[in-house]
């Protein structure tokens, strides 16, 4: 608990300041990884990883603790602040993956990760219907990097406590925005862009050109986020080779859904008139 407090202090200063001030990549990333560095040191860690077959656990020297469980912080704290792109959209995909997250913690009799749990979902439920579109308040960076450094720490609690298939768990819990965030870096880089700069085309914009109304892509991913979520529950559970094939068709269905939803599209050389202009509008993330 003095981890997450003394942690997200920090990250919620870090968005207070950015929200009435603005700053740049560099000082925000260098803020996020001393939080995560304040969240190891009070035993954070992403230490080690379970064999689906014959359960035998491979632990990690401590450098690779440090590199990996950093890197997982950080990106799951700006994934969150990434799907803040449509009213209501980062709030409500929050509070689906923190009652998944909470639930396997109460699996693994984790009283701290529960309570802390209960508490973030019940702040995000409560401020849902006032940040459902169309929206009378917003969360800003400072509630969206703190609702994501949150769910980080949160997601390393049920995979302390998850003895087979650690890491897919919070993964696929967390799949939404993460997948989301690696096709915006992937997009960027095939496209010879800065990856911290803005554009339309994330998963949301995606749908919501599709489905034509905020509140249809928002129920949307409201959805695929519970599909999930059910996915990363049922994998607390699964064992040996179900647990293999499952994940795989999982990932099919997975690139399937992407493909129609055309992430992998080839872009051509010279940006399209439409893209031009959607980035000239800017991203408010």
């Amino acid at each position: 608990l003095e981890g997450l407090l003394l942690g997200g202090l920090l990250v919620l200063s870090l968005g207070a300041v950015d929200d009435r001030w603005g700053l740049g990549a560099s000082p925000k990333l260098v803020v996020q990884i001393a939080a995560a560095a304040i969240a190891i040191s009070f035993g954070y860690q992403i230490d080690h990883l379970t064999d689906p077959f014959s359960r035998q656990v491979w632990y990690f020297p401590t450098w690779v603790v440090w590199v990996v469980t950093t890197l997982w912080i950080v990106v799951v704290t700006n994934s969150i602040n990434l799907m803040d792109g449509l009213d209501g959209l980062a709030t409500g995909i929050a509070a689906i993956i923190a009652v998944t997250l909470t639930f396997i913690a109460w699996q693994g009799n984790h009283l701290a990760g529960v309570l802390v749990g209960v508490a973030l979902v019940g702040a995000l439920l409560g401020f849902l219907p006032y940040n459902f579109p169309p929206a009378r308040i917003f969360v800003g960076d400072t509630g969206a990097l703190f609702i994501g450094y949150s769910l980080s720490l949160l997601a390393l609690e049920g995979y302390q406590r998850v003895t087979l298939l650690t890491f897919i768990v919070p993964l696929l819990a967390l799949a939404v925005p993460l997948i989301d965030t690696l096709l915006s870096i992937l997009r960027r880089v095939r496209r010879r862009s800065n990856i911290m700069k803005a554009d339309r085309l994330h998963i949301h914009h995606r749908l919501l050109e599709s489905e034509g109304s905020h509140r249809s892509a928002v129920l949307s991913l409201y959805f695929l986020t519970a599909c999930f979520c059910v996915i990363a529950v049922s994998f607390t559970r699964l064992e040996g080779y179900a647990a293999v094939l499952f994940l795989g068709a999982v990932g099919l269905l997975t690139l399937r859904l992407l493909r129609n939803l055309g992430f992998f599209e080839v872009a051509p050389p010279a940006e399209s008139a439409r893209q031009a202009s959607a980035e000239a509008e800017g991203d408010r993330n």
